[in-house]
């Protein structure tokens, strides 16, 4: 047998890209920020499991999406505001599964777009389109086959209205980028409760009209502050509250409505349909928060979306018929916790990437149905489910 030796030159070349490999390694592990955060003590409090609740008879659906928010981003929040032994709202859930977030695209991790057209319509994309394949073919989305079978519909974003999710679940658009003509058609879709910031929405079209104006001719009553959300009663809304950032904007808290807040107002008045309704409720600031690492930020975007789906809940479970679904669209940051200890409550984290990552979301559900959400699927199975337990008629 011939034996192949490598001469001496090439394996010390070998052995340098080796050694070079390993020590810009070290190099790029040595610039990752760590930050050491003060975790909360263990706080009285019920932190058994929810007990799940609903037969065969179902009428609403509420879905709550938290923008960028992996299950890190669930434990560190967690630690933080309750302490090691305290449990998110949605962690005490009884059903959990897991979703994977890629894309119809080359790279295998997504964007807002590309996931919220994936949740909204049971059809993956290509990064950056919204509400179509990337053959450009428009496709119906949940909240579309429940306006149109006579459901009252709303959605809510704590960030831009004509931004990637909101868009994904009303409207089509080639790119998430056109949010000029997104806000337009935003006013056009005939979805009973929109609310989110209001960029875009004053801006004048090639007709002269801005899409509040297009709005308010499609029958909407424009609402711009918390006082005339919380004392409206109108089966169309167009609520334009530009900011609900209550880390940033602390000056303007009082005058803000909570996301808690607006959610129990859209509930309200969703619910006057005897027949029921579809709800999608976003945190968009998880998101914007891990792209810049913020975890002060993280921390209180988190509580605002603890809070909504506390009440969420309370609802769901007096009327007994309305399935909640809380999950995100993708993970953003690679949230890493490093370190965590009990008796000097502290914990260290760091951060992997400043974009997206593709990790598997978790999926939580409580409610008539809710069992059908357990286990390992892809982000379209979650339309898909909805419309069959509907009896929805599903786009190929």
């Amino acid at each position: 047998m011939n034996k192949v030796i490598l001469p001496i030159s090439l394996l010390s070349l070998v052995f340098t890209f080796t050694l070079q490999y390993y020590v810009l390694s070290a190099d790029y592990l040595n610039q990752i920020k760590f930050d050491s955060i003060a975790i909360a003590k263990t706080s009285e409090a019920d932190y058994s499991t929810l007990p799940n609740f609903g037969g065969t008879e179902i009428r609403n659906v509420i879905l709550v999406l938290g923008d960028g928010v992996g299950l890190n981003h669930i434990l560190a929040s967690r630690l933080i505001l309750y302490g090691p032994d305290g449990r998110m709202y949605c962690e005490r859930f009884p059903v959990i599964g897991h979703s994977n977030t890629a894309p119809l695209d080359e790279n295998y991790i997504t964007d807002s777009g590309a996931a919220a057209t994936a949740l909204a319509t049971g059809h993956k994309t290509a990064r950056a389109m919204i509400g179509m394949t990337p053959d450009s073919i428009p496709k119906t989305s949940i909240i579309e086959l429940f306006r149109d079978a006579g459901y009252s519909t709303g959605i809510i974003s704590t960030g831009q209205l004509c931004d990637a999710t909101p868009a994904g679940f009303s409207v089509k658009s080639p790119s998430r980028k056109l949010k000029e003509q997104i806000a337009r058609d935003i006013s056009n879709t005939n979805i009973n409760f929109l609310m989110g910031a209001s960029e875009f929405f004053y801006k004048k079209g090639n007709d002269s009209k801005t899409p509040v104006e297009i709005a308010q001719s499609r029958g909407y009553s424009i609402v711009t502050n918390k006082a005339e959300l919380m004392n409206i009663n109108s089966n169309k809304i167009l609520a334009l509250i530009d900011s609900m950032n209550f880390l940033k904007d602390v000056y303007y808290r009082d005058k803000l409505p909570t996301l808690a807040e607006v959610t129990i107002k859209a509930i309200e008045l969703l619910n006057q349909n005897k027949k029921g309704f579809f709800l999608l409720v976003e945190e968009d600031g998880t998101d914007d928060y891990s792209h810049s690492h913020d975890i002060s930020g993280i921390r209180e975007q988190m509580k605002q979306m603890d809070e909504a789906i506390k009440v969420i809940v309370d609802f769901a479970r007096k009327d007994g018929k309305t399935l909640v679904i809380v999950t995100s669209d993708h993970e953003t940051g690679g949230l890493n916790i490093i370190e965590a200890n009990r008796s000097k409550s502290f914990m260290k984290i760091a951060w992997a990437t400043g974009d997206h990552t593709p990790q598997p979301v978790p999926v939580y559900s409580i409610g008539p149905y809710s069992q059908h959400f357990s286990g390992f699927y892809e982000n379209t199975f979650i339309p898909r489910k909805i419309a069959e337990i509907f009896n929805f008629q599903h786009s190929k």
